[in-house]
């Protein structure tokens, strides 16, 4: 949540259960991969208040509760505003390159941190 909650955040944030999510400025675009019409361009506030009641429900806090999650426009409107804006879709193979050096490299931290244990 913390990386949304950053000002002016512009990037692709990546694919996972079959949804793209981007974003851009202060704006989120989810996509999912098999219904062409299941697009959302949704205001930050919202996926972190949305993200938040979802951690709580998970925590006991707020179980069986239902919610309302408002977004600024669907479909291909949403796609085509979210590029508009300047978002996109997709990594460029220095980004791939660059994320796998780093998820090897946290992965090393942690084995290293656990060895000295």
């Amino acid at each position: 949540m913390e990386a949304l909650e950053s000002a002016g955040a512009k990037a692709y944030l990546g694919t996972g259960n079959a949804h793209h999510v981007g974003v851009i400025n202060e704006y989120i675009f989810l996509e999912c991969e098999f219904v062409d019409d299941f697009k959302v361009l949704m205001h930050t506030k919202n996926v972190i208040s949305v993200l938040r009641f979802y951690v709580g429900a998970h925590e006991g806090y707020a179980a069986n509760v239902c919610f309302d999650v408002e977004y600024e426009m669907e479909g291909e409107q949403a796609l085509n505003r979210y590029l508009e804006l300047g978002g996109r879709l997709g990594l460029t193979d220095t980004e791939i390159a660059e994320n796998t050096r780093k998820v090897k490299l946290s992965r090393k931290k942690k084995a290293d941190k656990h060895q000295q244990r």
